[in-house]
């Protein structure tokens, strides 16, 4: 009877053990995680599509969220929890004018109740209700409350899928400048680069630079995802190099900050606007920090990309139209 006795008492003590680790975790830290990844939307009210990625960040103390939706709009929200009154807050705004504010008082794993206040990309305002509930592991839906201007009450859904493991997702949504340009800047330089891909599957552009000084860079650009940056780093001889991190990007247009350092010790930096006004030709403007200056750069296609294996430029010497006629085949 006694050796019952203790192993009954070591089967609660592990029992007790266990809720007691269950609860460390708190319904907020335990939603976000299970959010936590990158997914696609459609809101029901106008069929806008986007994908978002949902980060934990600061050591598990806020749930960042980064959206772009199919028109080339970004948004960022932030989440924190209250302890104080127990809500979990939410806050967002994106560059199509629209914003929201959420305060949740119900918080699960898997399930999120509350207020909420905004407005769409579309326009569309909302204040009401607000419900979110992850049927599964793979899929979220969001439900809004809005009251129209007649009192009238309707529900708009946003639906959200994960995007699988494993499944390749590049949120860029510039497309590369890939070929060979040529650089003609407002203050009389100018230069050519390369971009191209290392292979035809890459997700970033490798660029050679010359300027008409005879200078030369290597350049890597790429996508940082987390951070819905483009970024790129060039390195030249004797310690120079310039960087840039465009952190507003659009399909045809991006912008950023540049910073340049030359052999001789000369440091600038600035922002930077880039323009596509169409598939050859590119439009720049750098403003410098210091003293207000701007140069202004006008980017021209000298020749396509050969991202086909090295075939573009066994069809070098051969005349133009045989040339597209062999790439037809």
């Amino acid at each position: 009877m006694k050796r019952k006795c203790q192993v009954l008492l070591l089967l609660l003590s592990l029992a007790c053990g266990s809720a007691f680790a269950e609860e460390q975790v708190a319904p907020h830290v335990a939603f976000w995680t299970n959010l936590a990844g990158r997914w696609t939307y459609e809101i029901s009210s106008d069929g806008t599509k986007g994908k978002v990625t949902w980060q934990i960040q600061a050591r598990g103390s806020a749930l960042m969220g980064r959206f772009q939706d199919d028109q080339g709009n970004v948004s960022v929200e932030l989440a924190g929890w209250r302890p104080d009154n127990n809500t979990l807050v939410v806050n967002g705004v994106g560059t199509a004018g629209n914003h929201w504010s959420l305060a949740l008082d119900e918080v699960t794993p898997v399930s999120v109740a509350g207020t909420s206040e905004g407005v769409l990309p579309s326009g569309l305002g909302f204040k009401g209700a607000f419900t979110g509930k992850l049927t599964n592991h793979d899929l979220y839906t969001v439900t809004l409350e809005r009251t129209s201007e007649d009192g009238e009450t309707s529900d708009v859904t946003i639906v959200f899928k994960r995007v699988k493991t494993g499944v390749a997702v590049i949120d860029l949504p510039w497309k590369w400048l890939t070929g060979k340009w040529k650089i003609e800047r407002s203050d009389g330089t100018s230069a050519e680069v390369h971009w191209s891909k290392p292979r035809p599957n890459a997700d970033y552009l490798i660029g050679k630079w010359e300027n008409a000084d005879g200078t030369k860079f290597s350049e890597i650009v790429g996508w940082r995802p987390d951070q819905q940056a483009l970024v790129a780093n060039a390195f030249g001889a004797k310690g120079g190099y310039f960087s840039v991190f465009l952190d507003n990007v659009r399909p045809n247009q991006m912008s950023g900050r540049i910073r340049r350092f030359k052999s001789d010790g000369t440091r600038t930096s600035g922002t930077i606007e880039i323009n596509r006004v169409n598939e050859d030709l590119v439009k720049t403007r750098i403003v410098d920090e210091s003293d207000g200056s701007v140069v202004t750069e006008t980017v021209t296609r000298v020749s396509a990309a050969a991202d086909d294996g090295g075939r573009s430029r066994r069809l070098l010497g051969i005349p133009q139209r045989l040339r597209d006629l062999l790439r037809r085949r």
